[in-house]
């Protein structure tokens, strides 16, 4: 049997146009944010990785150059505790926009419903706010 085009049309617009939209806010907070935190946190690893913060800090007392008198020793020793200070701030740098991208993952579909409710209520001329 052939379906009319008038049908299909109302199958595709009801099951899976409308479906689609009502899972995407149940999607949104389970399986994207799954995705967004495996992306995240692998994100901040390899920014681990290329950083060196692991390596940097198990070499803190080993001599730059093989300079292995006394002098060589103090200089690479406290070479490597600024750099790796300063690797440490630059993850923690990293893993603060991680931070910020997952809340902002987290409220973004809240506020985008709250501020379209309320141009909703504003095309209308509907007094949402108790002072106006």
């Amino acid at each position: 049997m052939t379906r009319s085009v008038v049908l299909s049309s109302l199958k595709y617009f009801s099951l899976d146009l409308v479906g689609k939209v009502l899972y995407w806010p149940l999607w949104w907070y389970t399986v994207g944010f799954q995705k967004l935190m495996t992306i995240t946190a692998g994100n901040v690893l390899e920014e681990e990785h290329q950083l060196g913060v692991v390596l940097w800090w198990k070499n803190l007392f080993v001599p730059m150059y093989g300079q292995y008198d006394w002098q060589g020793r103090i200089i690479s020793f406290f070479m490597r505790l600024v750099i790796g200070i300063a690797r440490i701030a630059l993850l923690v740098v990293w893993f603060a926009f991680s931070l910020t991208v997952i809340v902002a993952w987290v409220l973004v579909l809240p506020l985008a419903a709250y501020f379209l409710w309320i141009n909703v209520l504003y095309a209308f001329d509907i007094a949402w706010w108790p002072y106006a």
